[in-house]
């Protein structure tokens, strides 16, 4: 599979588990790790990954900055309300970013011209 491909598979998976991790709070070592992972590549890439742009470092660079940029604008906005609460915060970003993932490989799909089980290892 291509990295175009996996990516998206990847960010869906890590963002499941984050919100998962959230709704049940559960303790376990590779906690931070998922929610790093989370914070730094879920938001953007969910957005930045409909632009079809190339070379995939520049995807990669892009979507970094923006899902930083998303995770201060949602902490500023909550700040400014008085209203902390990165659980919450986590599920307003992740959410949406699910959907969006969600049509990426739906996208993908449709582009292969076939259901899911078609996901095309080709470029």
């Amino acid at each position: 599979m291509t990295p175009n491909r996996l990516v998206p598979i990847a960010l869906l998976v890590v963002a499941c588990i984050a919100l998962a991790d959230t709704a049940l709070n559960t303790q376990w070592p590779g906690r931070p790790l998922v929610a790093l992972a989370f914070v730094l590549a879920v938001p953007g890439y969910a957005v930045v990954g409909h632009l079809r742009l190339d070379p995939f470092v520049a995807v990669v660079a892009i979507a970094i900055a923006l899902s930083i940029a998303i995770g201060t604008i949602v902490a500023q906005l909550m700040l400014w309300l008085n209203l902390w609460n990165p659980a919450a915060a986590q599920v307003v970003v992740g959410v949406p970013a699910i959907v969006l993932l969600g049509m990426q490989l739906a996208a993908q799909c449709r582009r292969v011209g076939g259901g899911v089980a078609t996901i095309s290892l080709e470029r």
